[in-house]
């Protein structure tokens, strides 16, 4: 297969707007485009609809008049989609978690990156929740052990997006939640 270089196609970019290449240079020796070994490979298994002879061709099955509806990126279209609160979680891994020798390091376990973690949220969100900067927030996710749930301090933060919730991962108190990046549920603990 050539590489991107020896061949012309289209991508999406990430406002949206269709981009169409050409090749700088011939394919080289026996090589040839993806979308054509596709094709002669779906071909000898007998799949339909797939004989294109074009690159042109291939953008145009992809991309049917109207596909631009679909998109819905700007930030107006995401907050109609968008349940009323939705909360994204954003976790890293804090550097005396990483691994079993810095966990076990008595030493390295006082030090300040390792204390015990809070979750840091936008004003806009705390104002939302009704959650003070000294507060407590009980947060709640879905993993594949069950709903894990941890209830820790709560710091508002003006660096943290609206929607989003800052809350590290490889922590005793956070350890049942469930991935980094994705949905969690987070109110004001009782």
């Amino acid at each position: 297969i050539t590489p991107f270089t020896e061949t012309s196609g289209t991508f999406v970019n990430c406002e949206g707007t269709v981009q169409s290449v050409q090749a700088t240079v011939r394919p080289l020796g026996n090589s040839r485009p993806g979308w054509k070994l596709l094709r002669v490979l779906s071909e000898m298994v007998g799949a339909k609809d797939v004989a294109f002879d074009s690159s042109e061709a291939v953008r145009d099955a992809a991309l049917p008049a109207g596909w631009e509806a679909r998109l819905g990126n700007s930030a107006n279209e995401m907050a109609k989609a968008a349940p009323a609160l939705s909360i994204e979680r954003i976790a890293d891994t804090p550097i005396y978690q990483s691994d079993t020798i810095v966990r076990r390091a008595a030493s390295l376990q006082k030090a300040g990156l390792a204390k015990i973690p809070a979750a840091q949220i936008s004003p806009d969100l705390a104002q939302i929740l009704k959650i003070s900067a000294s507060g407590k927030v009980k947060l709640s996710q879905s993993s594949t052990v069950g709903q894990g749930v941890c209830i820790v301090d709560a710091v508002v933060s003006q660096s943290m997006p609206m929607g989003t919730v800052r809350i590290p991962a490889a922590q005793f108190a956070t350890a049942g939640l469930g991935s980094q990046l994705a949905a969690i549920s987070m109110e004001k603990a009782q």
